[in-house]
């Protein structure tokens, strides 16, 4: 048993009733340049940045991939490709202005993957869009073929006032926003439930993991890897490293190293349970608040340094 006599999660719960959703709102956005502060506007995606918070967007914590601070060759990640892939399962939407090279790369990545795609919403100008190329006939189509019209949104570029999306002189960001802003709020609005755990999908295992930490208020490394063979979830260390990567860069966990172990814990920003779950028949738990509240009291008799990480991670703010 992790915390004393107290019971451990893997059992009392049925394995096949666990659910797990993100933690908190976040909107991944990607696409062109941004500019520097006083620029003139680089990108499609660039000019959508400057007014994001008066759109439907405003109400989430929004992250760029190439933001220093979510993504850095350290760590158990080297490449961003595949950090972009794993962080867009932890998105309630991922926004994707089709304007580069890098973004077409992009499109294709996130179509491909059965947890990002529904919650993708590409937007592409309607000179691209009318071109009968690859990424029309492929990933796009297959896009809305899958999720339905309300995963592409078309910009008018007359609309906008701007012959092509390289010419962006006369384009104004709150005239983008108008476009952009019913659009956003029908994909927003679909209803998105929270998923029956599926063990082979990375999103999955992530959150798993932040409900883990969040049920037992503070777990070491070796206790989450522990905890997810108990319950079939067989992981091996450095893919329990990127899983707490991903959750720490979004501002879920905060990861604390006390003597030779390193101690996570849920950050304020992890407002929501990451997981949920039935408890099996004949079950001695009958109040789930009161079962994690034991733990937590546990750690402050019998473990006050692990209780100090806790409280370290209330204090650590997003």
């Amino acid at each position: 048993m992790i915390a004393g006599n107290i019971p451990d999660i893997p059992e009392y719960v049925a394995l096949s009733s666990i659910r797990v959703h993100a933690p908190s709102w976040v909107v991944f956005i990607c696409g062109g340049r941004l500019a520097n502060l006083g620029e003139p506007v680089a990108s499609l995606r660039d000019a959508f940045m400057r007014v994001i918070d008066k759109s439907a967007l405003a109400k989430g914590t929004t992250y760029l991939a190439e933001d220093p601070t979510i993504f850095s060759p350290i760590g158990e990640y080297t490449e961003l490709l595949k950090f972009e892939a794993d962080i867009a399962q932890l998105t309630e939407l991922l926004v994707l202005f089709c304007e580069s090279a890098g973004s077409m790369v992009e499109l294709g990545m996130f179509v491909m993957d059965d947890e990002v795609s529904p919650k993708l919403m590409v937007v592409i100008d309607d000179k691209n869009y009318k071109q009968n190329s690859f990424i029309k006939l492929g990933p796009i189509f297959s896009l809305t073929n899958r999720h339905g019209n309300d995963s592409v949104c078309v910009l008018n570029l007359q609309h906008l006032n701007i012959p092509n999306i390289e010419s962006l002189g006369a384009l104004k960001s709150d005239n983008l926003l108008q476009v952009l802003d019913d659009p956003l709020k029908k994909r927003l609005k679909e209803k998105r439930e929270p998923a029956t755990f599926n063990k082979n999908r990375h999103g999955h295992v992530t959150k798993l993991i932040m409900g883990l930490v969040q049920h037992y208020a503070s777990l070491t490394f070796d206790e989450i890897e522990t905890l997810l063979y108990c319950l079939d979830v067989p992981t091996v260390s450095k893919e329990v490293r990127r899983h707490i990567q991903c959750a720490e860069r979004f501002g879920w966990l905060h990861v604390e190293r006390v003597g030779t172990d390193d101690y996570c814990a849920p950050k304020p920003a992890a407002l929501l349970q990451a997981i949920d779950f039935d408890l099996l028949p004949g079950s001695p738990i009958k109040d789930k608040m009161r079962w994690r509240s034991a733990i937590r009291d546990y750690w402050k008799t019998a473990e006050p340094m692990r209780f100090n990480v806790i409280a370290n991670a209330m204090r650590s703010g997003k």
